[in-house]
């Protein structure tokens, strides 16, 4: 099993209200994986700078 951190943000509260009218989202499922995506993307975009194809 993996360990999990936990990480707390803030968001407006009308977006909230519109997380809330989705009841049936997972929220956290759907920010971890945005997370991990934007992550890679980062760590590809910060090898080809060093690398100079950037």
């Amino acid at each position: 099993m993996v360990k999990m951190a936990t990480v707390t943000l803030s968001i407006p509260d009308d977006l909230k209200k519109k997380m809330d009218a989705l009841p049936h989202m997972k929220w956290s499922e759907v920010l971890r994986e945005f997370i991990i995506r934007r992550v890679k993307q980062l760590k590809k975009f910060e090898e080809m700078v060093a690398r100079g194809e950037l």
